[in-house]
């Protein structure tokens, strides 16, 4: 009875200094994955060889994947993390002209390397679980690629668009966190990200449907005017934080 006891009383210490506070965690990373909407919509390809071609699919919804580090102190914290953001890519997709006529395939796909900062702040915090908002700030680069084949009305042959633009994206969420196991946390957040290129640049020189363009010029539509890609939207986000427990 007496080792018993002794051992109680030698484990017990070490029991108590694991049990999670949420209030007194200080740095962790997380890993954390988005789904929503995108407002790309066609304007990726819609326009490149004028208004008479006719594209039926369109872009509505994009995915992310992010990892990062926290730094926290009570009710402020401070995310540092690296992520790639994807509207769906249309595979295969055809444009047709207004009597039905297929006049191209079309491969379009965009994606997003997004290096951010974020401000966190707890406006509602326990031991195991707490309310906050993010505001967050980053530095994007979207890539766009089109490839166009099997192409009939149009004295071009087939041929790959690729263009990029680097631009500062903007974030907001609101978030709940809560103890999931030992000293791992559940994320969920809702979110608006605010992310439009409006300037993209070939990223080689290609014979397209505006004719003979080089490495560096700005991506136009047939109409003459920039391409413009809207990419932000409202989506849920979800993921994991493992504290180092403190």
């Amino acid at each position: 009875m007496i080792r018993y006891l002794i051992l109680f009383l030698i484990l017990s210490p070490i029991t108590q200094a694991r049990v999670f506070d949420l209030t007194k965690q200080s740095i962790g990373t997380y890993l954390r994955g988005t789904y929503g909407q995108s407002g790309l919509d066609k304007k990726a390809y819609e326009d490149s060889s004028g208004a008479n071609t006719l594209f039926s699919d369109s872009v509505s919804t994009a995915t992310s994947g992010e990892f990062g580090v926290y730094f926290g102190a009570q009710n402020l914290g401070f995310r540092i993390s690296a992520e790639l953001y994807q509207p769906d890519k249309m595979k295969g997709i055809k444009g047709k002209d207004s009597g039905g006529s297929d006049l191209m395939d079309l491969t379009s796909g965009v994606s997003v390397q997004i290096y951010k900062v974020g401000l966190e702040y707890s406006w509602f915090l326990s031991p195991k679980s707490k309310f906050y908002t993010v505001l967050s700030v980053g530095q994007a680069t979207v890539k766009l690629t089109n490839e166009y084949s099997n192409i009939s009305g149009y004295a071009v042959s087939d041929f790959t668009e690729k263009s990029s633009e680097s631009l500062v994206m903007g974030e907001i969420q609101l978030g709940y966190e809560y103890n999931f196991s030992a000293d791992t946390t559940f994320l969920l957040d809702l979110g608006y990200r605010q992310l439009q290129a409006k300037s993209l640049k070939y990223s080689s020189s290609v014979t397209s449907f505006l004719g003979n363009v080089n490495e560096g010029d700005v991506v136009l539509n047939a109409s003459g005017n920039n391409r413009t890609l809207d990419l932000g939207g409202l989506y849920l986000g979800f993921g994991f934080r493992f504290y180092i427990n403190q």
